[in-house]
């Protein structure tokens, strides 16, 4: 498994007690440690993410004013997070667009080349055929 991945089933054996809330406020990933790069319909947040979250909710708890600091960092944190999963779906379709093109790109490629090879093999073609010794015989007789 990819070093320090925890999945969404797994939050609640890993950190008892924890609100599902504070995985609203995390960035995550759909490729997991088992998946080979293939993505999948769970989500994986960094360990060390979900930790330093608690960590801040805590320290936000103890300040003057525990419920307006929570709230602002609660709406922050979420703002942070859509638009990282946003800009993520941003790249993910250029990717995927990205290798449409590129098979267009080979495509087109393979077909030139078809068409340069056909033009250079009717031309050797009406060569040798021009050129061939029967010919050549049969030119020469009466």
């Amino acid at each position: 498994m990819k070093v320090k991945l925890v999945s969404e089933k797994r939050f609640d054996t890993l950190f008892p007690g924890s609100d599902h809330m504070l995985l609203e406020l995390i960035p995550y990933t759909h490729i997991g440690g088992y998946s080979h790069g293939h993505s999948s319909n769970g989500r994986f947040f960094y360990h060390d993410d979900i930790v330093k979250t608690q960590n801040t909710l805590k320290a936000l708890e103890r300040a003057e004013d525990p419920k307006t600091a929570t709230n602002e960092f609660y709406k922050a944190q979420r703002d942070r997070t859509w638009a990282i999963i946003s800009t993520l779906r941003k790249y993910e379709t250029w990717a995927e667009h990205a290798a449409d093109r590129e098979v267009v790109k080979s495509e087109s490629r393979v077909a030139q080349r078809w068409e340069a090879d056909s033009a250079t093999l009717d031309t050797s073609m009406r060569i040798s055929r021009l050129s061939s010794p029967t010919r050549m015989l049969r030119a020469t007789r009466p």
